[in-house]
């Protein structure tokens, strides 16, 4: 799926990928530059783990942000980085997410500012 990402992005960068309810619009070269420099960070934190890099598929990074382009920066940086993006919806109580990020072993969890408070 990054992949795909790429191409498009590469073939139409001014392209409108999104906008947000206030209007404002992300082009794909935008929404590209922006998961791409997630993915480093990610690679840095998460180096050793198993499926981090092409071809990894053990590596869980849980996603817990609001619907927005930060969520669409957050799930192609974790397939950029070669790992695999765990949804974590913002409301879910604390227990559910406990659970869900015990059974699926993730290392490293992106959220917004509040979003994992009290997790």
């Amino acid at each position: 799926m990054a992949a795909l990402f790429e191409r498009r992005a590469g073939a139409n960068p001014a392209a409108v990928a999104v906008r947000d309810d206030d209007g404002s619009a992300t082009t794909l070269g935008e929404l590209s530059e922006r998961a791409a420099a997630l993915a480093a960070a990610l690679r840095s934190v998460l180096v050793g783990e198993a499926g981090v890099g092409p071809g990894g598929s053990s590596a869980v990074v849980a996603v817990c942000v609001g619907r927005s382009v930060s969520y669409l920066v957050a799930v192609l940086g974790v397939l950029k980085a070669g790992a695999a993006f765990l949804p974590i919806a913002t409301g879910d109580p604390a227990p559910r997410v406990q659970r869900l990020l015990a059974c699926a072993g993730v290392r490293c969890c992106l959220a917004e500012q509040g979003a994992a408070a009290g997790r």
